[in-house]
């Protein structure tokens, strides 16, 4: 269960000046889910969300062993209530560690792309220690202006209890993508949603994770995921709020996730899916099918 206070009970301020959002928290990483948001905005400064002091910080041209995190130059702040904050792709030559305990005003670094970055941005995370949980930024910081409302793509119904491993050999099982009207069986059927958020502080293409799916039937809650935050169960992340969701059963591609089991009764059915965004933005599609029984 998520228990962190939002912005209004912390003064978190954002770590740049331009707030230019590229990535969202839990999106797709190949092999893990994304613990952060990316910011770019070319280079500037840097600056601690809040009061603190420097615990641990990495400098690739300076430190003896290398750091298999793909992090560059970064560095971690603790804060008041053991909250933790990681700043990393810092620039070269330009992280400010000569005094530990930093101040909002303090300059940490400079964006940059130092470690596995392709472009010049920041990778910007958040962990509650004494909750082990890493938390999504998005849920701390000042609101952030956003008009645009995710996209639903496609919609995929698999007939069963499937719980495996998603592979790229989904698309052979037993799966359909349904229209209003179809006559489906009743009973256990697993959720496949195309769902992105495009990010509207650039011009090019940039898909973004939504925060919110939610899946009705007949107008009651069938299925809710949160991109909240996410812990460790078993040496794996997993969703706080839905322990069944690990990285290695929710993606299938990019942008395919798997949103999980429901159960349709039999009768006439109206299946309503929704995505919404960090901002409250919200994309519905409604689905009207017609279960018999098996």
């Amino acid at each position: 269960m998520f228990w962190l206070i939002t912005a209004n009970g912390f003064a978190f301020q954002w770590p740049v000046e331009n707030k230019v959002l590229t990535a969202t928290f839990c999106e797709n990483r190949r092999n893990h889910f994304h613990g952060g948001i990316d910011l770019g905005g070319g280079e500037q400064e840097i600056h601690p969300i809040e009061d603190g002091e420097i615990i641990f910080y990495y400098d690739t041209r300076q430190s003896a062993g290398a750091i298999p995190t793909g992090l560059g130059n970064f560095v971690v702040v603790e804060h008041p209530r053991g909250i933790r904050s990681t700043y990393a792709h810092i620039k070269d030559d330009t992280l400010r560690v000569d005094n530990y305990l930093v101040e909002k005003k303090d300059m940490l670094g400079i964006i940059g792309e130092t470690g596995a970055s392709m472009g010049k941005h920041l990778h910007f995370e958040v962990a509650d220690k004494e909750l082990r949980q890493i938390v999504n930024p998005l849920r701390l910081l000042p609101e952030l202006a956003d008009k645009s409302s995710p996209t639903i793509n496609e919609l995929l119904l698999i007939e069963g209890d499937y719980t495996g491993q998603l592979t790229s050999s989904i698309p052979l099982l037993k799966s359909y993508s349904p229209k209003s009207g179809d006559s489906i069986s009743a009973g256990t059927w697993t959720i496949l949603l195309e769902v992105y958020d495009l990010s509207e502080y650039v011009s090019y293409f940039c898909p973004m994770s939504p925060y919110r799916l939610q899946v009705y039937l007949n107008g009651q809650m069938a299925r809710s995921l949160v991109y909240d935050g996410l812990g460790e169960k078993d040496g794996r992340l997993e969703f706080i709020q839905a322990q069944d969701v690990s990285f290695s059963t929710f993606y299938l591609d990019d942008w395919l996730v798997n949103v999980g089991q429901i159960t349709i009764p039999e009768g006439a059915v109206m299946m309503e899916l929704v995505a919404s965004d960090y901002a409250g933005n919200e994309t519905s599609r409604m689905v009207s099918l017609v279960a018999t029984r098996p």
